[in-house]
């Protein structure tokens, strides 16, 4: 959502998990036709600069096509969710702006259960509580690496979801002279197996998917309150209290 929402031609483009840091690039549909427009042929670059050793590909990137990117577009960024190597990508963007971002562990883990269910999750091996827990608390260590290595912006899922000024603050704090949000659903639209993802915004920023664990029972809804329980330091961190979100406010700085 965020990724989309910070992506509108000519103010910015922000790639929407390429995993440069593991030196690969995820070519999405929606991406390359926007670069497409510009002229620039990303599936061509991505399969030129591959060729050989993978770190060529990060070289080819940062020296190439980025500043071809740049003659057409102000900002350049990118959405991740594995940050095994998020050192490698900041050397890419050495005027980096960091927003990290978070969500309630137990919508997290229903999302995943979802797409897992369907065949569409990037996951091997048994699908468990504690293995979600594991690999999220996993990539929370690597946030507060980051948060401590740079001025960082934290926002969660559902502040941009229902505090009208959220995205706004986002803005401000990446430097942005967009006014408004980029089309919400458009990068999904590129995926048939995510569609229905998109389309069920509207194309807006809405909050049908907060806090949807309360609508789970059973054994789902005890699933989900697992993850919550092994995931202590997080929930602490971000706010995040048995009855939903709490008190976050604005916070920009180093953890």
């Amino acid at each position: 959502m965020l990724c989309e929402a910070l992506t509108r031609l000519p103010h910015s483009m922000v790639f929407n998990e390429p995993n440069l840091g593991f030196r690969n690039f995820a070519v999405r549909t929606t991406e390359a036709e926007l670069l497409g427009s510009l002229g620039i042929d990303l599936r061509d670059f991505v399969k030129r600069w591959s060729v050989g050793r993978r770190r060529l590909l990060l070289y080819g990137v940062r020296k190439r096509l980025i500043p071809r990117i740049q003659r057409h577009v102000a900002q350049v960024g990118i959405k991740e969710i594995f940050h095994t190597h998020w050192r490698r990508v900041l050397r890419m963007f050495p005027e980096h702006r960091i927003v990290l971002t978070s969500r309630d562990p137990r919508d997290i883990y229903l999302s995943l259960r979802g797409r897992y269910l369907k065949g569409h999750a990037i996951w091997t091996g048994d699908f468990t509580p504690r293995r979600v827990a594991d690999s999220l608390n996993a990539e929370f260590a690597r946030q507060l690496d980051m948060a401590r290595s740079s001025s960082v912006m934290h926002v969660r899922y559902e502040d941009l979801c229902t505090e009208p000024d959220a995205m706004t603050r986002v803005l401000r704090f990446v430097g942005s002279d967009l006014r408004e949000a980029g089309s919400l659903g458009e990068f999904l639209r590129g995926d048939e197996r995510r569609v229905s993802e998109g389309a069920m915004h509207g194309g807006r920023i809405t909050d049908k998917r907060v806090s949807r664990w309360r609508q789970e029972t059973g054994d789902i809804a005890a699933e989900a309150a697992e993850v919550f329980d092994l995931m202590p330091d997080y929930c602490k961190y971000w706010s995040y209290g048995k009855d939903g979100p709490l008190e976050l406010g604005l916070r920009i700085g180093r953890a």
